[in-house]
């Protein structure tokens, strides 16, 4: 086996270095620079004009005019005058050699010429002797023509490399519309991302920007955001008679749609007809979440749905009344610090909002002993993956809570740093929410 080294043979070194700039270019434009400047080392081109023809007539377009020589001795910024939406605002020219062979509609070579006169391009194409005309496609249609010219008047050298330059010629415009596109994707996911960022603003200012005094309570709240706006939503509301909701809620999917879905619940919780005198029947936590899911379902949410958890605390007896829609049941320390069990709060649950015009929701009720700490928590806790795709799961929620104080400050901790031992990872895939809520067995006067 013989094997030569050809790294040097003459044309190979200007062919190696227009290929790194054509494949490191950031721009279509770049593309396009570097392919005059490039390739007019490396073959005897002189002059480069792409054209679109109308569709009847002798008119076309001129997307582009290169004299090759000036672009390689930098004396000229060669450019596209336009892209293929840009097209239709050229104006359209005709006569001259162009409309000639333009006539045709195919692939030409032309030799012997002389365009010191030419009715377009004038003396620009003086001294020009042959052209390749090659078609440039969009899958089998011919979108544009490539004009190649060049003063050199061997006209055998030059026809023997038409196939070669029609390859060419197709294979830069495609590099050009793929930088192209590529281009417009990143500027358009830029401004999807400022989009997103406003949803997410947003939809952080609609959460209470403070914990709210409750009798006979201390809170904590954590709400870490995913890489996309997402439909956690927590609450606290002042109720007659000195009672307090506790809401928590989760909004299915992530983005501006589950953003907007929490948005909604929001509005219509506020909007609950909270009845306000004493003699009132006091309101009820499933009668808020049927009365949320009714408006949801009016809504039509199309495919969204929410989990979500209600309680109401009346410090005077220390009693939380709560109902759950298809949410996480909160997790419940009990009195002891360090190693006192936890356990689920159950009671009877309902599907999530916005299924069914049904929702049967029911409420339970718990005496909460001082000392107790009461943990609510969104799906994004629970279902964190580590590495091996195993969930954190309400095991290793329980696991955090065990090994802490019950100090709602020390519950946030707690459960953070598990999570992060968990699955190492600072980003998150949905949004993790915590309210913490402890008894503290004093309630003011």
């Amino acid at each position: 086996m013989r094997v030569d080294d050809v790294s040097l043979d003459p044309g190979v070194p200007e062919m190696t270095d227009l290929i790194g700039k054509l494949s490191s270019a950031p721009s279509a434009d770049a593309v396009f620079r570097s392919f005059m400047a490039g390739f007019g080392k490396v073959r005897p081109v002189h002059y480069f004009i792409g054209v679109v023809p109308e569709d009847s007539g002798d008119g076309f377009r001129v997307t582009y005019e290169v004299p090759v020589e000036a672009v390689v001795q930098g004396n000229v910024a060669a450019y596209r005058q336009a892209m293929p939406g840009d097209v239709a605002h050229l104006p359209v020219r005709s006569g001259g050699f162009v409309s000639e062979v333009l006539r045709q509609r195919k692939p030409l070579f032309a030799s012997e010429l002389d365009l010191a006169s030419d009715t377009v391009f004038g003396a620009r194409l003086s001294g020009m002797k042959t052209c390749m005309v090659l078609p440039v496609y969009e899958g089998t249609k011919v979108i544009e023509w490539a004009l190649a010219f060049s003063r050199v008047p061997d006209a055998t050298m030059l026809r023997g490399n038409f196939t070669q330059a029609m390859i060419v010629a197709n294979l830069v415009t495609l590099a050009i519309n793929h930088t192209d596109a590529i281009t417009r994707i990143k500027r358009l996911n830029i401004q999807l991302r400022d989009q997103f960022d406003q949803v997410a603003r947003l939809q952080q200012q609609l959460l209470p920007q403070r914990t709210p005094d409750v009798p006979g309570l201390q809170i904590a709240t954590s709400y870490l955001t995913s890489d996309q706006a997402g439909g956690d939503y927590f609450d606290f509301l002042e109720f007659p008679g000195d009672r307090w909701g506790l809401l928590i809620a989760d909004v299915s999917g992530h983005g501006a749609a589950a953003a907007t879905v929490m948005a909604m619940m929001h509005a219509i919780i506020h909007a609950y007809p909270v009845p306000h005198t004493l003699a009132s029947p006091r309101v009820s936590p499933d009668e808020i979440l049927t009365y949320a899911n009714r408006r949801l379902m009016q809504s039509g949410l199309d495919g969204n749905f929410v989990t979500a958890w209600m309680g109401i605390w009346e410090p005077e007896h220390s009693r939380l009344t709560y109902s759950n829609a298809g949410h996480p049941p909160p997790r419940l320390k009990h009195l002891g610090g360090h190693g006192a069990s936890v356990i689920e709060l159950d009671g009877d649950a309902t599907f999530p909002l916005g299924i069914s015009d049904v929702l049967d929701a029911q409420s339970s009720s718990r005496v909460l002993r001082p000392g107790e700490t009461l943990v609510l928590y969104t799906d994004g806790i629970t279902e964190a993956f580590d590495a091996s795709r195993r969930m954190f799961s309400s095991v290793g929620l329980d696991r955090a809570l065990v090994t802490c104080s019950g100090e709602v400050d020390c519950v946030i901790e707690s459960v953070h740093g598990a999570l992060y031992e968990h699955t190492r990872a600072r980003t998150r895939a949905d949004d993790q929410t915590l309210v913490a809520v402890r008894h503290t067995g004093l309630v003011a006067p």
